[in-house]
Order: C-alpha cells, then sequence, then structure tokens
C-alpha cells in the first residue's frame, strides 16, 4: 500500500529563466559548492493548484534535475512547482542557489539506495545501501521537520507538508521505508515505485494518455468492462488513424409532404381518416 502524505501547491507553467549568474558558496552541511551557474526565476500569473495526497517517488525527478539546464528546471516548476513556495507573480525572483542545490544533494544521497537501470527499465532497490542512503537527512537544513504537520484522516494520524521540498523529503524517507523497485514513466518520464512489476505509467492520466497517443487520435478509449480492451465504436476510428471514414449513403430521412398520418396510411393502401370537426 503506498504510504499517505499530504501535500498542497501550485503549478508554474508561466515561470521563465530572466537571468543567469555563476555563484559559489556553502551547502546546508557546509560542504564548499563549486563555481556553477545559478538560475534567476521569476513569474506570471496564479499558476494552477494541486494536491497529492501519497508518498510518491518523483523527488528522485529532483535528484537527477540539471539545476543549469532551463527548460527541465521550467518544466519541473511547471509539473510540481516551486520547492521552497518562494515564487509568486508579484514581481519576486528566486534563484536555484543555494537551496535547490542543497536539496538535490540530499535527495541524491538519498536515491543512492537504487541502483541504475537495467535492461527492463527498472532501478532495483539495494537493501545494503540503505544504511548509507537514510542518512539524507543529515544534508537538509535542520527546520525542515517545522514544515510537517499531522492530521487525522478519520482515526489514522496522517503527515501533511506545508512546502514541497518537505514533502519530497518525506516522501524520500517513505520510498527507503518500502524497499521497492522504481522505474520512469514511459509517458513522461517521472520516476515513480513499481507496486506492480509490470507496471509502465506512473499516474491513471499518463496511462490514459500514453494509450490515447498511441491508439487513437480522436480521444476514444476502451469501455472497462469489456475484458478484451476493445471497443465497437473506439476501435475502428482508432485503426483508421488520421483518415476520415467514408461517408455513407444518403438516406431520406423526412418527405417534406403530407402529415405523418398520411403517410401511415398510404403505406397500407387505405385513405386517412378524417378528423371530425370540433363542435361549436
Amino acid at each position: 500500500m503506498r504510504e499517505p502524505l499530504l501535500f498542497s501547491g501550485i503549478r508554474w507553467s508561466g515561470a521563465k529563466v530572466v537571468d543567469r549568474k555563476q555563484v559559489v558558496g556553502t551547502g546546508f552541511a557546509g560542504k564548499k559548492v563549486p563555481w556553477t551557474d545559478a538560475l534567476i526565476i521569476e513569474t506570471t500569473g496564479q499558476g494552477r493548484s494541486y494536491s497529492v495526497t501519497h508518498a510518491e517517488a518523483w523527488w528522485r525527478d529532483l535528484a537527477d534535475l540539471p539545476l543549469d539546464d532551463e527548460g527541465r528546471v521550467l518544466s519541473f516548476l511547471a509539473r510540481r512547482g516551486d520547492p521552497f513556495g518562494e515564487l509568486a507573480p508579484d514581481g519576486k525572483q528566486i534563484s536555484t542557489f543555494p537551496l535547490w542545490f542543497g536539496l538535490k544533494a540530499a535527495l541524491r544521497l538519498a536515491a543512492g539506495a537504487w541502483g541504475p537501470r537495467d535492461e527492463a527499465g527498472v532501478s532495483r532497490f539495494r537493501p545494503e545501501r540503505l544504511e548509507t542512503a537514510e542518512q539524507f537527512q543529515l544534508n537538509l537544513w535542520t527546520e525542515w521537520t517545522n514544515q510537517l504537520s499531522v492530521v487525522y484522516q478519520g482515526l489514522v494520524p496522517v503527515l501533511s507538508t506545508k512546502i514541497l521540498a518537505a514533502y519530497m523529503c518525506a516522501a524520500a524517507a517513505a520510498s527507503l521505508r518500502a524497499g521497492l523497485d522504481m522505474r520512469r514513466c514511459d509517458y513522461c518520464s517521472s520516476w515513480f515505485t513499481l507496486h506492480y512489476a509490470n507496471a509502465r505509467q506512473c499516474s491513471a492520466s499518463c496511462r490514459a494518455a500514453r494509450f490515447n497517443n498511441r491508439r487513437s487520435p480522436h480521444g476514444f478509449l476502451p469501455q472497462d468492462h469489456d475484458p478484451q480492451g476493445s471497443d465497437s465504436v473506439a476501435e475502428p476510428v482508432a485503426g483508421a488513424g488520421n483518415e476520415r471514414p467514408p461517408a455513407g449513403p444518403i438516406t431520406e430521412l423526412r418527405n417534406p409532404e403530407g402529415s405523418g398520418g398520411a403517410r401511415r396510411a398510404n403505406a397500407r393502401n387505405r385513405k386517412p381518416r378524417r378528423r371530425r370537426p370540433a363542435p361549436a
């Protein structure tokens, strides 16, 4: 079962890089950070809110994210939002240094518990690496647990996170506790936990989008009740590709002359009955 973990954030599809600066400094654990490019980012619009209810494995997306790659950083902001919740459409600018760099370093240490992807595209959990990987918390800023709170779902206490960075840290800890293999989604490329060995997509929306992209440009999907995964309506359209199906024969739908009663009577070779005049 997936571990419950709550977070509500904002995606920033309107974010853009406005400057790039070379910086050097010290990370959270006192380690020297070499000269690198820091991206200066601002946004427009109000963004789009979203919510997460369980611990997901896409914390590894940030662990693998090259922070000097403008396209990939903006893609992360558009899908997940600002890890530290500082980005706002009021002219305020944020930098990917030092906070993003420190968070990435910590999550990369946690990701060390998984090996590289094998021929099947699976990143296997390595139990012998767990003791080292769980030390990732030592690289985090000391107050990160202040961004956690507990809420109750019925009688069950559930962790709720206030910022995205805290969600990803808590999700990384949950992934280490679960010790399950991972794979990248073959539609959106995000990391996800393999709760089922043959899973290829990270979510139902990616499964639908992947199927639709592969089978039908018209948005038809198989009916859930069909055990063969086929649909008498969707299949012919899906097989047609982008070609428009040929038009069928033109059928006369209505005879403009005469009433329906007259047509029915004529069809039986009988004269239609005359209506009695209404009484005066």
